[in-house]
């Protein structure tokens, strides 16, 4: 396709400011756009949607790729052509009939859905509909009318201009706010299903981030941080070049299990890395820490828990998935293409060195007491991870560069 719309979502509900936000969302697109397509192109905003041309079909990458920057609601390969009901059932026909071709043996249920925004049109949207649906009836003797749920759907708009768009694929998107609309975070992330959702929800939030990972080698090898690496460079194409940093976490651990009452030990360890998180995102001027936590999920999210945490960071602590189940956030993780990375087998530090019996409602006093007691030399350690740690970036398109 040589052409391609591109709806916006949230930016419905902006008011003057409205245009910053077109030029902020049109800036991100322009540099996905000129990685995948070397050829001249426009991209202009009409109507309060992209419209993206060129003389030269746009890639499946670059399409693919699009659909993952926040801030569009959905995106549309097009063929353009005239309102004129002759030219609709043509080119509507020709795209079916190249989809019929390509599944010959296949049966299909369809149905036309048009929408008129120039209401000064002589042709009217549900004419049209039936129009084009009653030709393709007649053309093709493997498709069926199904309203509620299709399996093909013809797209027709008819806009201002004399223009109308027709398309058989419309691709959701993200949805929500521009990147960096709603500031920086740093997410701390891990190679489970639950903070790699969180950060594309937070991403569609309008929240641009570098990730954070806590290596506890030696009770882990290093194959988890390629599965890391792996997970990042999905989620890079959610953000804009992004940034890696895999901090060592195995000697805190070791110091913190041998001078900490054990059933504390989780909890501690949660604690060591919002401590490290929080000075690192302060050096990099973020605004906020993003984790994957589920309310109740384990022993260590619970509500008395996070309040400690929340109390001990110095910066705010941003939790997308509180009141999700698991189902909702493994779901999320297949349509944003993690799924099948997060199920990678890898040992988990964490679930290695829990206690046998985790405190579910931990004692504040004893709590304040614990870590007012904490060696000198893990407070070095601790001080020591928040420079010391190896650094990997990422551009949109998932790619591994350095810096």
């Amino acid at each position: 396709m040589k052409t391609i719309l591109i709806n916006v979502d949230e930016l419905w509900l902006r008011g003057r400011n409205r245009s910053h936000f077109f030029r902020v969302l049109k800036g991100q697109l322009d540099n996905r756009i000129k990685h995948f397509h070397q050829f001249k192109y426009s991209l202009k905003n009409e109507n309060q949607r992209f419209v993206l041309k060129s003389d030269h079909d746009f890639s499946r990458d670059l399409i693919e790729n699009i659909v993952h920057l926040p801030g569009l609601n959905s995106i549309l390969p097009v063929i353009e052509t005239t309102c004129e009901i002759d030219k609709i059932k043509d080119i509507s026909q020709q795209l079916m009939g190249d989809l019929l071709a390509r599944n010959p043996s296949q049966l299909f249920t369809f149905k036309v859905t048009t929408i008129r925004s120039d209401k000064r049109l002589p042709l009217e949207s549900m004419q049209v509909s039936k129009d084009v649906g009653g030709r393709l009836l007649s053309v093709f003797d493997k498709l069926s009318v199904q309203i509620k749920k299709p399996e093909l759907e013809v797209h027709i708009k008819l806009t201002f201009g004399n223009k109308c768009y027709i398309t058989l694929e419309k691709l959701e998107g993200v949805g929500g706010l521009p990147l960096k609309s709603s500031g920086e975070g740093l997410t701390l992330i891990s190679g489970g299903f639950d903070s790699p959702v969180a950060s594309v929800m937070m991403g569609a939030r309008g929240v641009d981030q570098s990730f954070i990972f806590f290596h506890a080698y030696p009770f882990v090898g290093n194959e988890v941080v390629e599965k890391i690496k792996k997970l990042v460079a999905q989620l890079a194409k959610f953000q804009s070049h992004c940034e890696l940093m895999i901090v060592p976490f195995g000697n805190i651990q070791k110091k913190i299990i041998a001078h900490c009452d054990p059933k504390y030990r989780t909890n501690l360890f949660r604690w060591a890395m919002i401590q490290v998180a929080c000075e690192i995102a302060r050096k990099k001027k973020k605004d906020c820490l993003i984790t994957g936590d589920s309310l109740g999920q384990v022993a260590s999210q619970v509500i008395q828990t996070l309040r400690l945490l929340d109390q001990s960071a110095s910066l705010p602590i941003v939790r997308p998935l509180i009141g999700m189940q698991k189902k909702e956030i493994i779901k999320k993780s297949h349509r944003f293409g993690l799924h099948d990375i997060s199920c990678l087998p890898h040992d988990d530090a964490c679930s290695l060195l829990a206690p046998k019996s985790p405190v579910i409602k931990p004692d504040f006093y004893l709590w304040a007491k614990t870590v007012e007691h904490l060696t000198d030399e893990l407070k070095e350690d601790l001080i020591k991870a928040t420079s010391s740690y190896q650094k990997y970036f990422f551009t949109p398109w998932g790619e591994e560069v350095e810096r």
